[in-house]
């Protein structure tokens, strides 16, 4: 329990300018333990592509059929083509 109030508490935007390659956020869109406009912040932030997944913080695990396109659509738009961040 005090994991998932301390994720839900913790700001990685501070962290942004030490970030050089390109980034897209897979946001879960039900997710209680990273809200979704805590993730869309963090986009905001990184001037990051998002692709939305309808589940939970764990949907990549408990439903990985349903995850696997919109996150390979964000490792597509990260590829070593794509140029790094100033």
């Amino acid at each position: 329990m005090d994991a998932g109030r301390a994720l839900r508490r913790f700001d990685a935007r501070g962290q942004v300018s030490r970030i050089r390659q390109p980034a897209a956020i897979v946001v879960t869109t039900a997710d209680r333990l990273v809200l979704p406009r805590k993730q869309r912040a963090l986009a905001e932030a990184l001037d990051a592509a998002t692709f939305d997944i309808d589940g939970d913080h764990d949907v990549a695990i408990t439903d990985g059929d349903a995850s696997s396109p919109p996150r390979s659509e964000a490792r597509s738009t990260t590829s070593h083509d794509t140029p790094t961040r100033p």
